[in-house]
C-alpha cells in the first residue's frame, strides 16, 4: 500500500519567495528604463510660499504682500487668469512689485503651482504654471506685492563767512590858551590889595559806544593833543596916589569830547547744496530657451521668466543704488520676456552669472552658452550682450537612487538568475525527498 505524501511547507515557502524575486526583477527591467530622470525644484525651505509674508524682501524694492483667494480691491480672477487693477496712489508704496499666481501642482522653482511675475502690469491676465499636459489650471489663490521705490538722498552744507571787524577810536584833547594879567601899584599911600580868582570849568561830555563781536577786532587809536601858547602880561605903575593892585587869574578849560565808534561789517552768506547724483551705467540682457542648442537666439525662441541673475562688483563698487550702504552683489528675476537689466552702475569690472538651479524648472536642462560674463563697464556705459541660453535634456540619472538605468538593469538580471537558481535547487531537493520516500 503506497504511503501518503507529507506536504513540505518549507519547500513551498522557498518556491513562493523565488517567484516573488523573479516578478520584482521583471518589473524593474520593464519599468525602470521608462522612468524620466528629470527632477523638480523644491520649494524654498525657509518658509511657506503660500503665505504672503514669505515673498516680502525677495524682490528689487521693499514690498508689502497680500494674499487673495478670489476678487479683491487689488484685482480679480478672470477665467483662469488674475488681472490687476491700476495702482492706487493712496495705497502704501508706489507700484506693483510682484504677482504670484497659484494653481495646480507643477513646480517651476517657486514652490508647487506658483508662477512669479516681477513688475506686473495692470489689465494683463497672468496664469499659474501649465501642467504637464500643457493646460492652464484654475487659480487656487494669488499674492500681490506693493513696492516702494527709494528716493535719492540730498546733503545740504552751509558755509558762513564773517569778515573781520575794524574799529577806529579817535580821542582829541584840546586845551585853550590861558591868559594871566597881573597889575601891581606901589604908593606911599595906604595900599589896598584886591585879589580875585575865578575858576571856570566847562562840563565834560564823554560818549562811548562799544560793540562786541566774536570775530577778531582790529582797533586803531589816534590821540591828538594841542596846547596853545600862554601869554602873560605884567604891568607895574608907581605913583604918589594910592595904589590899587588887582590880581586876576582866570583858568578856562574847554569841554573835552571823546568819541569811540565801533563798526561791524558782515558779508553775505553763501550756502552750497550738494546733491548725490546716481551713476548711469547699465548691464543686461536675456535668459532664453535655446531650442536647437546652437547658442544663438533664433526667431521664435522664447525667454524664460522668473530666472535669477546675479551681478557682483569685482572692484568693490556699489551695485544697488537704491539701498543704503555699499552693496557689492545684487540678484534679480527676469521679466516675462526673459530679460533683466541692472542700472545705476558706476564704472568698473563686473561679473554677471546664473545657475541651472536658478532657471525654471530648475533641472533637466543644460547651458548652450557660458554661465557667467566678465564686463568692463566705462563711466555711463551700456552692455546688453550678456545672454544665457539653455536647452532641455533627458537625463538617465534617477533622482531618488542616484543609479542610472544600466546599473539597475544589471541588478535586475542578477536577481532573475538568483531566483531561477533558487527554484531549481528547491525542485531538486523535492525530487530527492520523493526518491527517498520511495
Amino acid at each position: 500500500m503506497p504511503q501518503a505524501r507529507i506536504p513540505n511547507h518549507g519547500t513551498t515557502r522557498r518556491i513562493y519567495a523565488a517567484a516573488l524575486a523573479i516578478l520584482i526583477a521583471l518589473a524593474m527591467i520593464v519599468v525602470l528604463p521608462a522612468v524620466n530622470g528629470r527632477g523638480t525644484a523644491n520649494a524654498a525651505s525657509d518658509g511657506n510660499p503660500n503665505h504672503a509674508s514669505y515673498w516680502e524682501g525677495r524682490f528689487e524694492h521693499p514690498a508689502t504682500c497680500y494674499k487673495h483667494d478670489g476678487n479683491s480691491s487689488h484685482g480679480q480672477v478672470v477665467g483662469k487668469t488674475v488681472v490687476l487693477y491700476e495702482f492706487d496712489q493712496d495705497w502704501p508704496g508706489d507700484h506693483w512689485e510682484a504677482l504670484i499666481v497659484k494653481g495646480g501642482s507643477r513646480d517651476i522653482g517657486y514652490g508647487k503651482g506658483n508662477a512669479v511675475y516681477v513688475h506686473p502690469q495692470a489689465g494683463v491676465g497672468y496664469t499659474a504654471p501649465k501642467n504637464k499636459g500643457g493646460n492652464v489650471p484654475d487659480v487656487s489663490h494669488w499674492i500681490v506685492c506693493k513696492g516702494t521705490t527709494p528716493t535719492s538722498s540730498t546733503t545740504s552744507s552751509t558755509t558762513t563767512t564773517t569778515q573781520p571787524t575794524t574799529t577806529t577810536s579817535s580821542t582829541t584833547t584840546t586845551t585853550q590858551p590861558t591868559t594871566t594879567t597881573s597889575s601891581t601899584t606901589t604908593t606911599t599911600q595906604p595900599t589896598t590889595t584886591t585879589s580875585s580868582t575865578t575858576t571856570t570849568t566847562q562840563p565834560t561830555t564823554t560818549t562811548s559806544s562799544t560793540t562786541t563781536t566774536t570775530q577778531p577786532t582790529t582797533t586803531t587809536s589816534s590821540t591828538t593833543t594841542t596846547t596853545q601858547p600862554t601869554t602873560t602880561t605884567s604891568s607895574t605903575t608907581t605913583t604918589t596916589q594910592p595904589t590899587t593892585t588887582t590880581s586876576s587869574t582866570t583858568t578856562t578849560t574847554q569841554p573835552t569830547t571823546t568819541t569811540s565808534s565801533t563798526t561791524t561789517t558782515t558779508q553775505p552768506t553763501t550756502t552750497t547744496t550738494i546733491v548725490n547724483v546716481l551713476a548711469s551705467g547699465v548691464i543686461g540682457d536675456r535668459v532664453w530657451y535655446d531650442t536647437n542648442g546652437d547658442g544663438l537666439q533664433d526667431a521664435g525662441e522664447k525667454g524664460i521668466p522668473g530666472s535669477t541673475v546675479m551681478i557682483t562688483g569685482l572692484d568693490g563698487q556699489d551695485v544697488d543704488p537704491v539701498t543704503a550702504g555699499v552693496q557689492t552683489t545684487l540678484m534679480m528675476l527676469t521679466g516675462d520676456d526673459g530679460k533683466y537689466l541692472f542700472s545705476g552702475l558706476p564704472a568698473g569690472t563686473y561679473k554677471v552669472e546664473t545657475q541651472l538651479s536658478w532657471i525654471p524648472p530648475g533641472s533637466g536642462q543644460t547651458f548652450t552658452t557660458v554661465s557667467s560674463f566678465i564686463v568692463e563697464l566705462p563711466d555711463g556705459g551700456e552692455d546688453l550682450t550678456n545672454d544665457f541660453g539653455v536647452v532641455a535634456v533627458v537625463s538617465d540619472e534617477l533622482p531618488h537612487t542616484g543609479l542610472n538605468t544600466d546599473t539597475l538593469l544589471i541588478v535586475a538580471i542578477l536577481l532573475t538568475i538568483t531566483g531561477a537558481g533558487a527554484v531549481l535547487v528547491t525542485r531538486r531537493k523535492k525530487h530527492n525527498g520523493e526518491d527517498l520516500a520511495a
